[in-house]
């Protein structure tokens, strides 16, 4: 217990640091950033976008047509048009193809904080061009984690891809945990990701650890509930086993006003899901209708 106090009152220290060396920065310009958005002293008005997202190594659906089975590079720069077409504040990728993945469009608008490699593939973790962030080193497993400033409030922001199978929910919970404890006490954080989570976990996740589920939040809508469909996506193929799932998660810590500057507290929350529409290619004659990956992705402004 001594140790983990002594962890936190150290990751506190350096978060009050960061703010006050961003914040004699932020004085010294002369326009403001275009990502930190004017609060109006009001801290309702405060919001951000995240974007999630598992694009299964941008490897082509099984489904698409010849131009996209031969070359990852287009499957690539379709999936990155995508998460592009959404204008997020934070993007919280999995199953990047490699640990420096960063294609030239993304890399025009958005920071990577971190990529961290997980069982299969590199987790990502971007913010967009002059967002002030901080990455949190000592955060374990497969998450990058970070604080930034969002309409001059701390927020906690993280990307994870954790251990998949049902039979794995034990090292979930303690992983999801581990990366909770991460965070400095009292700030507001948001956690995103292919969290590889089933319905029954829900409840120990939320209750024990304290956190909200935006999709929950903005409430439960049915068309955005499973961000896995093998019914309607068949990514893998004709022949792969069909079903449902809930697995990647979009979790809210509200905070509290102990820390300084005071940090939002998060009312309203929008949920949809992303990339859950087939793309429709042309080819020798025939329409191909496939997905960009085996995941849906989700979007939640909070």
């Amino acid at each position: 217990m001594e140790d983990r106090n002594k962890k936190a009152e150290k990751r506190r220290r350096g978060t009050t640091m960061f703010l006050e060396e961003k914040e004699n920065t932020k004085k010294t310009k002369t326009s403001p950033s275009p990502v930190i958005r004017a609060s109006n002293d009001s801290v309702e008005d405060s919001s951000l976008t995240i974007l999630s997202w598992n694009i299964s190594n941008c490897q082509p659906s099984r489904q698409a047509p010849v131009e996209f089975l031969s070359s990852r590079d287009k499957c690539e720069t379709t999936i990155v048009r995508e998460i592009m077409r959404h204008t997020a504040d934070v993007l919280c990728l999995q199953e990047c193809p490699e640990e420096n993945w960063k294609p030239n469009l993304l890399d025009r608008f958005y920071t990577l904080v971190g990529s961290e490699k997980s069982h299969c593939g590199y987790t990502q973790l971007w913010v967009r061009n002059n967002m002030f962030f901080q990455r949190i080193a000592e955060c374990d497993g497969p998450s990058v984690a970070a604080v930034a400033l969002v309409d001059d409030f701390a927020v906690g922001l993280s990307s994870s891809h954790f251990a998949p199978h049902k039979k794995n929910s034990a090292t979930r919970f303690d992983q999801v945990k581990t990366l909770k404890n991460s965070f400095p006490i009292g700030m507001a954080f948001v956690m995103a990701g292919d969290f590889n989570m089933r319905m029954s976990e829900d409840k120990t996740v939320e209750e024990q650890l304290g956190l909200q589920d935006a999709w929950k939040d903005a409430e439960s809508p049915s068309d955005h509930m499973f961000t896995w469909n093998s019914f309607s996506n068949r990514y893998h193929g004709p022949e792969s086993f069909r079903f449902k799932c809930r697995f990647d998660r979009i979790y809210l810590n509200r905070g509290s006003r102990t820390l300084k500057p005071p940090n939002p507290t998060m009312t309203k929350v929008d949920f949809q899901l992303i990339a859950n529409k087939p793309v429709i290619a042309r080819e020798g004659g025939k329409c191909f209708k496939f997905h960009l990956s085996d995941h849906y992705g989700i979007l939640s402004t909070v």
